[in-house]
């Protein structure tokens, strides 16, 4: 991993978290991947530059996982919300991905994703 980016584990260690409520907890979690994947985005924006194609395809990787994760914390702070979770998605969406917004999936590939799902 390179020297500027951290591993979110030794970021956020878990035992930090004990004796917060889980809301406190799950926001400074999602403060925490918000800060990764921002790392994450210059580092792939550098390797791409530097044509190092396999690096920047790691660093994708491991964004996309945390960009999962990010997704799923806060959905579960939804129900404390007064915003749908369609609308953190798509905010997540515009900002860490923009260029799938730019060319949105057919029909037929997002069934073809989710199929999987209701078998």
């Amino acid at each position: 991993m390179g020297g500027s980016c951290r591993i979110i584990d030794n970021l956020t260690p878990t035992h930090y978290y004990i004796n917060m409520k889980p809301e406190t907890a799950n926001l400074l979690k999602i403060k925490a991947l918000l800060t990764e994947i921002n790392e994450l985005d210059k580092l792939i924006a550098m390797h791409q530059r530097a044509a190092d194609k396999l690096m920047a395809k790691q660093y994708e990787a491991r964004k996309r996982k945390f960009f999962d994760e990010l997704v799923t914390l806060m959905l579960s702070v939804y129900p404390t919300s007064e915003m749908p979770p369609a609308f953190y998605i798509e905010k997540l969406m515009q900002r860490f991905y923009p260029k799938a917004l730019e060319k949105p999936i057919t029909p037929n590939a997002l069934e073809t994703a989710l199929n999987p799902l209701f078998a």
